[in-house]
C-alpha cells in the first residue's frame, strides 16, 4: 500500500521512558493473558502465507451478521481503511477534524484531496503537512471573486456628481447629492454581482463534480461584456493610455474594483493549473475587469472630467 510520511510508532526516538503514549490507539495497560494464550494455542497455523484476499474472513463475516458478503471489506488494520476510502473519493474535498492520527490527511495528500481546515481548527499548518493552509489556490480564488462582488456591489451604492465633488473640496457649501450613474448601469452592475456569485460557487466546486453544480451560467456571458464595451468604446474614443485611477469618486470606484478582479484572475489562473476552471469563467474575469476600465472612461467623459494620463500602451502603438 502507497503512504507518504508511512505507519508506526516514535518510541524509538526518546531516551527515557515514556509514562503515557497517545499515538496509537493500542491500550497501554490491559491485561493481554486471554489473547496471548489464544495466541500461543494456535501458532501450528502460522505455518503457510495468508490469503492474498481476505475472501475467506469476509465469507465468516458476512455469515456470521447474515449479510452479502460483497459488503464486507476486511482490511490490514485501520489505516488500510483509511487510504482506501481516500483513494476511492480521490480528487475530493475533505475535511479532517483535529487532533487525530496523522493517517488521514497522509491518505488525502496521496490521492490529491483538497482539505478544507474545519471549523475547530486553525488556519495554519501545525506540523509540516498536518493541515492545508487557508491560502490555498481555491480559498485565494473564491475569496477574490467574492471580494470582486462585493467591489461592484459598493459602486451604486453612493456617488456625487463631479461638480459637487468640486463644490466639497472647496468649502463653498454642501452641494446638490444626487446619483448621477449613467443609465442603465444599475442593471449592469447587478447583473455581474449575480454572475459573480455563480462563478464563486463553480470556483468552489472540484472539476470533477462541476457538472452538479446547479448555477449556471449564460451562453452569453463574454458577448455581452464584449459588446457594453464596444458601444461605450464608440462613444468616448479609444483608450489607449494608462490613466491615474481618480477623478470623481464613481470612476475611482470603478478603477478599484478593475483592479480587485484583476487579482482575482491571478488567483483563478493559479487554481486552473492544479484544478481545470471553465473557459468561459476565465475569459470573463478576464474581459471583465476591461469592462470596468471603460466604464470608468465613460463615467469621467459624461462628467467632462478629463482622463489624468501616465503614459501610452506600448503595445496598441506598435505598428
Amino acid at each position: 500500500m502507497p503512504m507518504l510520511q508511512g505507519h508506526g510508532d516514535d518510541l524509538y526516538r526518546f531516551a527515557r521512558p515514556i509514562r503515557a503514549n497517545f499515538s496509537s490507539n493500542v491500550p497501554g495497560r490491559v491485561d493481554l493473558g486471554a489473547l496471548k494464550a489464544h495466541l500461543q494455542a494456535h501458532l501450528d497455523l502460522i505455518g503457510h502465507y495468508p490469503e492474498p484476499e481476505p475472501y475467506t474472513l469476509e465469507a465468516a463475516l458476512a455469515a456470521k451478521h447474515a449479510i452479502d458478503p460483497a459488503a464486507v471489506c476486511a482490511t490490514n488494520g485501520a489505516t488500510e481503511a483509511i487510504y482506501l476510502i481516500a483513494n476511492a473519493f480521490a480528487r475530493s474535498h475533505s475535511t479532517i477534524l483535529q487532533p487525530t492520527f496523522s493517517e488521514y490527511a497522509d491518505a488525502c495528500r496521496l490521492y490529491h484531496h483538497l482539505i478544507i481546515p474545519g471549523a475547530r481548527q486553525n488556519l495554519f499548518e501545525p506540523s509540516e503537512g498536518a493541515l492545508v493552509r487557508k491560502n490555498l489556490p481555491l480559498h485565494q480564488a473564491d475569496a477574490q471573486i467574492k471580494e470582486s462582488a462585493a467591489a461592484d456591489g459598493f459602486l451604486p451604492s453612493e456617488h456625487f456628481s463631479a461638480s459637487e465633488v468640486k463644490t466639497r473640496s472647496c468649502g463653498a457649501g454642501d452641494g446638490e447629492r444626487r446619483p448621477v450613474m449613467p443609465e442603465g448601469w444599475d442593471e449592469v452592475l447587478h447583473g455581474i454581482q449575480r454572475n459573480l456569485m455563480s462563478v464563486m460557487s463553480l470556483v468552489a466546486t472540484p472539476a470533477a463534480e462541476r457538472e452538479k453544480n446547479p448555477n449556471v451560467l449564460p451562453d452569453n456571458l463574454v458577448a455581452e461584456i464584449e459588446a457594453r464595451m464596444d458601444a461605450m468604446t464608440e462613444t468616448i474614443g479609444p483608450g489607449l493610455h494608462f490613466l491615474l485611477p481618480g477623478g470623481t469618486p464613481l470612476a475611482a470606484r470603478l478603477q478599484l474594483a478593475r483592479a480587485v478582479c484583476r487579482r482575482a484572475e491571478r488567483r483563478l489562473w493559479t487554481l486552473h493549473r492544479q484544478d481545470p476552471l471553465p473557459e468561459n469563467i476565465l475569459q470573463y474575469i478576464n474581459r471583465l475587469s476591461d469592462l470596468l476600465f471603460v466604464m470608468a472612461r465613460c463615467e469621467l467623459a459624461s462628467q467632462q472630467w478629463p482622463e489624468e494620463r501616465w503614459q501610452a500602451f506600448a503595445y496598441k502603438n506598435q505598428k
